[in-house]
């Protein structure tokens, strides 16, 4: 299974899980059986009988097989993303939520953001794009390897701007 299947299957369960009922029993973690809420009712004069929860996940459904060819599909674009805050003065950034990306660091001298990704690219011939968002400022790229990517940002009239306590969209699309 791809790495994608496997990020996408795991967020689809943990909402199943959490939300219960007819949700689990189709789309949650394959794990025991639920009890559906209709069934809760002591008025009902059928036996309430617990389904198993997580049927979606079989083998022979379409659901497991078109997000298996999916996240192959996906991977085989090779895109690295995420939100990095850059937190506050002293405070190493974050991943707040991202794919593929490694630790980032930042130099609050220089105010440069340098973004990792993980894993590595083949080589050079790569995109990667930053901007702080909320804000027009785009990043522009001041140094660059098959690991990283370092940025500095400005505004729209060319001022160059802090880096602390920002938060950047990176996007990086290569070859692995």
């Amino acid at each position: 299974m791809s790495a994608i299947y496997t990020y996408v299957r795991d967020a689809i369960r943990a909402v199943a899980d959490a939300a219960g009922g007819a949700l689990q029993v189709t789309f949650g973690t394959p794990n025991g059986s639920i009890l559906m809420p209709e069934d809760a009712d002591p008025n009902d004069w059928l036996s309430p009988v617990p389904e198993p929860s997580g049927q979606a996940w079989d083998d022979k459904n379409p659901l497991k097989v078109m997000l298996s060819e999916l996240g192959s599909l996906l991977d085989f674009f090779n895109v690295s993303w995420g939100y990095i805050s850059t937190n506050g003065a002293g405070v190493a950034p974050t991943v707040d939520n991202g794919w593929c990306l490694g630790a980032p660091t930042k130099d609050e001298v220089t105010n440069r953001l340098t973004v990792v990704v993980d894993p590595a690219y083949a080589d050079q011939r790569m995109f990667f794009i930053a901007q702080v968002y909320g804000n027009a400022w785009i990043g522009s790229a001041v140094g660059y390897a098959v690991t990283y990517a370092t940025w500095e940002f400005y505004d729209t009239g060319g001022v160059k701007q802090a880096i602390n306590d920002r938060v950047v969209q990176a996007l990086f699309v290569g070859k692995r």
